[in-house]
C-alpha cells in the first residue's frame, strides 16, 4: 500500500489525476453483446495434434478461453474505444495489466498509438527464477523493479510502498508477528511457489515452528495471513493453540508493525523488505525446494542463513528465537548480520531521498 503522502506528491508531480484502475476498468461500465457464432467458428478449426494430451488440452482450450476475447470481444473493443486518445500518454501499472482484461485491451490500443507503457512490481525481496513473463517482454521496454536488475529490461527505481512512510514505531515493543501467505489451491499459470500440498505443508512447518517457542513468545504472537482463500489456517491455528494466538485486525501491514519486536515471515516476499526497512529484526522461514528462487540472489540466500536472517528447519529457528527473545537486538545489530541486512536493502530494493527526481531523469530519459 503506497503511502497517500508518496502518492499525491507522485500524481501532482507528474500531473497525474489519481482514479482506480479496476473500478473504472470494469465490465459493468462497458456495453457488450455476445456473438455465440465466434465460438462456434473456433470449435471449427481443425488443429494438428501429436498426441492424446495435446487433443484433450485443444478441445478444452476452446471452451474455457475467456468471452471478453471471444464472444464479447468487438462490442467491447467498441465500447473501450471512445476513451483511446491520439495523444501520446505515458501508462503505468503495478499489476492490473495482469489481471485486468479489459485494461489490457484498452492498453493494447493505446500502444497502437504510440502510448508508452512502463509496468512495475507491486512489491518485491527475492525475486522468482521465471519473474520475466512473456506480457511484459512485448508490451514494454522496460521493467521497473524493487530488486536489481536481473535482465536488460529492469530498472530498479525507489519502491512507491517505501518511500515518505510516517509511521511511528513504539519503544517497547511486544509481539511476535508471524506473517503466512495462505496460496490459492488452483493454479492459472505456472507458478514459483508452493501448490497443492506443498502450499499445506510449508504452513504446517510455521505451525511447528510455533509449537517449539516459549509459551511467553507464543503469548505475544500476531498471526497475520492473505485472506480469502480456502486453506482455513486461521482454524487450524485456533484448534492448536486456543486463546493464546491473537489474529491480526489490521487492513494495513504497517498498524502491525508499530509494536512488532521480531518477525517471522513464511514466504518470500515483500513484508520483509517493508521491515527490514523500518530496522524491523526479521527472519525469513520457508523451504527452499518449494519457492523457485532466482540463481542471481540464491548466494544472498546462503550468506542469510548463516546469520540466522533464514531459517527451513523448525527446531533451529525455534531455538534461535527462543534464544535471543529477551536480548534481539545483541543479534540484530552484529555486524555480520548488519552486513547482509544492508545488502538485502541493496538487492530487495533501493530508496533515493530524491525519488521523484529519479523517476522524472527516468521518464525522461525514456520517452
Amino acid at each position: 500500500m503506497i503511502s497517500k503522502k508518496a502518492y499525491f506528491k507522485f500524481c501532482y508531480r507528474f500531473k497525474i489525476i489519481p482514479f482506480d484502475i479496476n473500478l473504472f476498468f470494469d465490465i459493468k461500465n462497458f456495453s457488450t453483446t455476445t456473438n455465440n457464432n465466434k465460438r462456434n467458428f473456433l470449435n471449427e478449426i481443425e488443429f494438428l495434434t501429436k498426441n492424446d494430451f495435446e487433443k484433450f488440452l485443444i478441445k478444452n482450450i476452446k471452451n474455457y478461453l475467456p468471452d471478453i476475447f471471444i464472444e464479447k470481444f468487438t462490442s467491447l473493443r467498441c465500447s473501450i474505444m471512445p476513451y483511446i486518445s491520439n495523444k501520446k500518454k505515458l501508462i503505468l501499472s503495478q499489476i492490473a495489466f495482469h489481471f485486468n482484461d479489459i485494461f489490457n485491451i484498452w492498453l493494447v490500443e493505446m500502444l497502437k498509438k504510440k502510448s508508452i507503457f512502463f509496468p512495475s512490481h507491486h512489491g518485491g525481496s527475492l525475486i522468482f527464477q521465471n519473474a520475466i513473463t512473456v506480457s511484459r517482454k512485448y508490451l514494454s521496454k522496460k521493467f521497473i523493479t524493487w530488486h536489481k536488475p536481473i535482465d536488460k529490461q529492469d530498472v530498479q527505481l525507489s519502491p512507491l510502498k517505501l518511500v515518505d512512510i510516517d509511521i511511528k514505531l513504539k519503544k517497547n515493543r511486544q509481539n511476535c508477528l508471524i506473517i503466512t501467505n495462505e496460496l490459492p489451491r488452483y493454479y492459472y499459470m505456472f507458478p514459483d511457489v508452493p501448490v497443492g500440498e506443498n502450499n499445506l505443508n510449508e504452513f504446517l512447518k510455521i505451525r511447528n515452528l510455533m509449537k517449539f517457542l516459549k509459551e511467553e513468545i507464543i503469548q505475544s504472537i500476531i498471526f497475520r495471513n492473505s485472506p480469502n482463500t480456502d486453506w482455513g489456517y486461521k482454524s487450524l491455528i485456533k484448534e492448536d493453540f486456543k486463546n493464546s494466538i491473537k489474529f491480526s485486525t489490521n487492513n494495513n501491514i504497517f498498524s502491525d508493525f508499530k509494536n512488532t519486536k521480531l518477525l517471522i515471515c513464511g514466504y518470500p516476499s515483500t513484508p520483509f523488505s517493508e521491515s527490514i526497512n523500518l530496522d524491523i529484526p526479521s527472519i525469513f522461514f520457508f523451504s527452499k525446494k518449494n519457492w523457485n528462487i532466482h540463481t542471481k540472489f540464491r548466494g544472498l540466500l546462503d550468506d542469510m542463513q548463516n546469520e540466522n536472517l533464514f531459517f527451513e528447519d523448525e527446531k533451529l529457528a525455534s531455538n534461535h528465537i527462543n534464544q535471543i527473545w529477551h536480548n534481539i537486538d545483541s543479534w540484530w545489530n552484529k555486524s555480520s548480520v548488519q552486513k547482509v541486512i544492508s545488502k538485502c536493502k541493496k538487492d530487495f530494493f533501493k530508496i533515493n531521498k530524491n525519488w521523484l527526481n529519479e523517476y522524472n531523469n527516468f521518464f525522461n530519459k525514456h520517452i
